[in-house]
């Protein structure tokens, strides 16, 4: 029996489905560097890799194949990397250009900004 420690300051993301496996899993992401995955289908939960860093109130970001966490109460700009295969996260060579807590996301590309008017690198 596993303790869970998300309580009110997690963040989730449902994960795509792989290849030959069609279950319906999330993400959890708690503020202890702990980190969940939910089987919806099967009602489980285990654990998998540990952040490297506390994250409450983070977020969780898929950009293409990849998916980060982002942000958060106690280290506002890290961002880690999240390894789908190995269950592990790693801290990558780049920060949020302003650090975010309690905060929402949305993935767009470049195109879709500069739409709006805004400059993007």
């Amino acid at each position: 029996m596993y303790t869970f420690l998300h309580f009110f300051r997690h963040s989730c993301m449902l994960l795509p489905k792989k290849q030959g496996n069609s279950e319906d899993r999330v993400l959890i992401v708690g503020q202890y560097k702990n980190a969940y995955i939910y089987n919806i289908n099967q009602g489980s939960t285990t654990p998998t890799g540990k952040t490297y860093q506390m994250r409450g109130f983070s977020q969780i970001v898929q950009v293409n194949t990849e998916i980060f966490v982002v942000g958060g109460d106690y280290h506002t700009k890290l961002v880690e990397k999240y390894n789908e295969e190995t269950g592990s996260f790693e801290i990558i060579d780049t920060n949020l250009i302003k650090g975010r807590s309690r905060f929402a996301q949305a993935t767009a590309t470049k195109d879709k900004i500069r739409a709006f008017g805004v400059e993007c690198v």
